[in-house]
């Protein structure tokens, strides 16, 4: 008979035990990160119906414009400084903090600088006719709107590092409150703004008002330190190091993502590009209900993991896809079917053409769910990964829209920003097997969740029209 030494078994009860507890955080944030998203999305659709009947398209299609400029911006200027302090080892030393703290307050400002600069330059171009004339770029308050509206980068620069720490400790109870605190605070705003004024001003208050509570309770509602600012030569090493792939991915990424609304906004009208904003909103209710949990869940449960071992890091990433991709692909089948429905029943005559570009829009959620390798690449310190990843998106986005454009108008446009992602495969699959993480196997077994989630939506049209009769 074979003997396990005492301190054997003890090491295995700890580790079972210790597991157990891992999974059962990660399970409970996913949970509280879900409801919370569901909820979210209900009051941002709730609020989306309200305001859309309140303001004119036009003035949609302009928020989209300092949107884009806004997250432009913000991408350019990202080190990756959320990503290295959930994947530092030294995540919760104050100095490391402090640090950080800094260099984000520094950011905002700059970034808030930069806008004024951009919004001065718009208005040049518009006195010189550098812009077609009709066209979203040349309206003559979007240079104000840009300037008033990305104040909030110096308001949310002061926003304490607790945030940050909390997520990485999944601790995201109150994160979910802070959220959900300045979500309804900013909606409350802006619908009575809105109703009073029919102005779009009303936006921009709104988005203002949501930063100023975040940032407040982040210093006031969540534990953790008192930042001050400080400039720690080694902390700074370590997140510039980590974050300089970071940053070329994000440089790229932002082109990528936010050439569609530069596009489309030099040349179609300020009306049209409201209407594809108002299908972007409702793709991204879809979008948004998971793909929130790839920052504040996935990135730190892998990053966890992978502290501990790679086995560890395989076995976790293969815990968390399933569900991941079943929601992608089923989704993405569903919308598919009721998207003109859905637009038709929500929404009145002046944005009816927005549900067949939310039809389009829709094969891109087939795609997104590739989002968990990337959170895979942060975990084990591969950023450079991430950043072949967004230059090929770039590359593949900035030929596809305006060949498509041009070729088969606006609809084109919605599939090359839809079906771009297709050129990005190849590479997800060299960097995941290098890691050990590819399993192709397992990549056909979750495609018939597409054909269910079309075959749901059909369902759920004729169930519908029925009860409407």
């Amino acid at each position: 008979m074979r003997f396990v030494p005492l301190d054997a078994l003890s090491r295995l009860s700890f580790s079972a035990l210790r597991d157990r507890f891992i999974h059962g955080r990660i399970f409970q944030a996913a949970s509280l990160m879900m409801g919370a998203q569901v909820l979210s999305q209900v009051i941002r659709l709730g609020g989306n119906l309200i305001i859309t009947r309140l303001l004119a398209p036009e003035m949609f299609g302009l928020m989209i414009l300092v949107i884009m400029i806004q997250v432009t911006l913000g991408l350019l200027s990202d080190i990756g400084l959320r990503s290295a302090i959930i994947q530092s080892k030294r995540g919760d030393d104050p100095v490391l903090l402090n640090t950080a703290f800094s260099v984000q307050v520094l950011r905002g400002v700059i970034m808030w600088i930069a806008c004024v600069a951009i919004a001065m330059l718009l208005y040049l171009a518009n006195s010189f006719g550098l812009f077609k004339e009709g066209t979203a770029f040349t309206a003559p308050e979007l240079p104000l709107l840009l300037i008033a509206a990305s104040f909030v980068f110096v308001i949310g620069g002061f926003q304490s590092t607790n945030h940050m720490t909390a997520g990485r400790n999944l601790a995201l109870g109150r994160l979910i409150i802070i959220d959900g605190a300045a979500q309804i605070g900013s909606l409350i705003l802006m619908i009575a703004l809105g109703y009073f004024t029919r102005s779009i001003w009303s936006l921009v208050a709104a988005s203002v008002v949501a930063t100023l509570i975040t940032t407040v309770m982040s210093h006031t509602y969540l534990p953790g330190i008192k930042n001050r600012f400080m400039w720690n030569r080694e902390a700074l090493t370590e997140i510039s190091k980590f974050g300089q792939w970071v940053l070329v991915s994000s440089i790229t990424f932002v082109f990528a993502t936010n050439i569609d609304r530069a596009f489309l906004g030099a040349v179609v009208s300020a009306a049209t590009l409201g209407i594809y904003s108002i299908a972007l909103n409702l793709h991204g209710a879809v979008d948004g209900l998971i793909s929130r949990l790839f920052d504040n869940v996935v990135l730190p449960a892998l990053s966890e993991a992978s502290r501990e071992s790679h086995e560890k890091l395989r076995q976790q990433l293969m815990r968390l896809r399933p569900p991941i991709d079943i929601w992608y692909l089923s989704s993405a089948g569903f919308l598919f079917a009721v998207a003109p429905s859905l637009v038709s029943l929500l929404y009145d005559h002046r944005y009816e053409d927005a549900g067949a570009l939310l039809q389009i829009l829709s094969f891109s959620l087939v795609f997104a769910r590739y989002g968990v390798f990337s959170m895979a690449y942060l975990a084990v310190g591969r950023p450079k990964y991430q950043a072949i990843l967004s230059f090929v998106r770039l590359v593949a986005v900035a030929v596809l829209l305006p060949t498509l454009f041009y070729m088969y108008g606006l609809h084109g446009a919605m599939y090359a920003i839809a079906l771009h992602p297709i050129v990005m495969m190849p590479f997800h699959y060299v960097f995941a097997r290098e890691l050990g993480l590819a399993d192709l196997k397992y990549e056909l077994m979750v495609l018939p969740a597409w054909p269910a989630g079309y075959i749901a939506g059909l369902t759920a049209i004729a169930i519908l029209t029925r009860i409407l009769g």
